[in-house]
C-alpha cells in the first residue's frame, strides 16, 4: 500500500469519504480517485487523477463495482475550437450540444505522504473513458486542485456537467458560451501573433510600441516557495 506520492503506481485507487460545506448533498458518498502515472509530470509537483463517485455510502469491494461507477466530468470545451488547437480532438464526437469533455485532473502535492483520508482500495486495472478528450498527455488546458478544495472542485463539475446544471446546455446559454470561446480565440491568436513579433528580428522595435521601455526595465524575482511542513494531514 503507498503511503508516500512518490510511490504511486498507475492504477492505485482510493476511496475519498466526502464532507463538504458548499455540497452537503453529497456527503457521506464517495469519490473514487485513479492515479494515472504521466512522464510529463515525473519532475512536477502535481500528480495525475480521474474520479468517480459511489451512488450510495458504501465503499465499491472489487473492480467491477468500481467500473460501474460514474466518471466525474472535470471540464468541457467548445469542439469547434479545440480542434484548431488540439489534432486530439479531431478523434472526439461531441455531443448534442457541441461540446467535448476531459476527465483526467491534476492535484497539486504540497506534502510527501497520501493524506489519511485517502483510503487504498487496490491496484486497479480500469477501463478507458469512452470518448474522452485527453489533452497532450494531460498537460495543456488542465483542471488543477489543491487537497484542501478537491472535493468542492470535483463537486463543482460534477453539478455543472453530469448533472447538466451548467447554463451551456440551455439554447440561450450554448449561444453565449459559443461567443464568449470565439472571443476568447481570437484574444489567443492576437496575443500569439504579437509574442511571435516580439520574439523575432524586430522584438525591440515591436515592445517599444506596446510603450515598453526596455533600457529602463528593472528584472524582478516574485516567486513564492512553500515553507510549510511537509507532512500536514
Amino acid at each position: 500500500m503507498p503511503k508516500r506520492f512518490e510511490e504511486l503506481e498507475t492504477g492505485d485507487t482510493f476511496a475519498w469519504k466526502i464532507e463538504s460545506e458548499d455540497y452537503p448533498e453529497f456527503n457521506g458518498r464517495y469519490l473514487i480517485l485513479t492515479y494515472y502515472y504521466n512522464k510529463n509530470h515525473e519532475e512536477s509537483k502535481s500528480k495525475m487523477f480521474r474520479a468517480k463517485i459511489t451512488k450510495d455510502y458504501i465503499i465499491p469491494q472489487d473492480v467491477q463495482e468500481i467500473e460501474d461507477l460514474e466518471d466525474l466530468i472535470i471540464q468541457y470545451n467548445v469542439y469547434d475550437f479545440a480542434i484548431e488547437e488540439y489534432p486530439e480532438a479531431k478523434n472526439v464526437v461531441p455531443d448534442s450540444y457541441g461540446y467535448i469533455y476531459q476527465y483526467t485532473f491534476s492535484i497539486y502535492i504540497d506534502r510527501k505522504t497520501l493524506p489519511k483520508k485517502m483510503q487504498y482500495l487496490g491496484n486497479f486495472s480500469l477501463k478507458d473513458i469512452p470518448n474522452e478528450f485527453y489533452v497532450f498527455e494531460g498537460i495543456r488546458n488542465q483542471e488543477s486542485a489543491y487537497w484542501t478544495h478537491l472535493e468542492d472542485n470535483l463537486l463543482l463539475g460534477y453539478t455543472l456537467y453530469n448533472q447538466k446544471q451548467f447554463i451551456g446546455y440551455t439554447e440561450e446559454g450554448n449561444k453565449e458560451v459559443y461567443e464568449y470561446k470565439l472571443d476568447f480565440e481570437n484574444f489567443r491568436k492576437q496575443l500569439k501573433k504579437i509574442g511571435d513579433a516580439i520574439d523575432g528580428p524586430d522584438g525591440k522595435e515591436v515592445l517599444q510600441k506596446l510603450g515598453i521601455d526596455i533600457k529602463n526595465e528593472v528584472p524582478t524575482d516574485d516567486s513564492l516557495t512553500y515553507v510549510g511542513p511537509d507532512d500536514e494531514e
